[in-house]
């Protein structure tokens, strides 16, 4: 078993985030963008997110999210603690905090089906680019989404 290694909040503003890939899952909500930004103050973290979509778990589609701030932004933060920045494998990072968890992916031409993304509720990691897949495919995962 790897030991689980923490970002300090210095360590993760040097890092070059801003255009990476990102997931957010929350309960329900399953929603992925482009990170604009992330500031660390206080304590507390706020991370800016763009061209945000949300998936239907129903349909398996990726739809635009509708609420937003006047940039066209979504903000996610909180507060700042040793566990809140965490490495994960080929450059990822997870953001933890408040029952929710982001993936920052590394810089990459196509994310959606480069990365190997952690496991979700509606995928078990991998792409998440659903435009390829058939009609069975999709009725296969919904299948098994039922099961869980």
């Amino acid at each position: 078993m790897t030991q689980t290694e923490y970002l300090t909040p210095e360590e993760v503003v040097l890092l070059d985030i801003v255009g990476r890939p990102y997931l957010h899952e929350q309960g329900q909500y399953i929603g992925r963008g482009i990170v604009a930004g992330l500031s660390i103050e206080n304590d507390h973290w706020t991370l800016r997110i763009r061209d945000v979509e949300k998936l239907d778990k129903w349909t398996n589609e990726w739809n635009p999210v509708a609420w937003h701030d006047e940039d066209g932004e979504i903000t996610y933060g909180g507060p700042v603690s040793s566990t809140t920045f965490e490495a994960i494998h080929d450059d990822m990072i997870s953001v933890h905090g408040y029952a929710s968890v982001v993936h920052i992916a590394p810089h990459c031409e196509n994310p959606w089906v480069e990365i190997d993304w952690p496991e979700l509720d509606a995928f078990e990691g991998g792409p998440l680019d659903l435009t390829g897949l058939s009609k069975r495919e999709q009725k296969k995962r919904l299948k098994r989404r039922k099961r869980r």
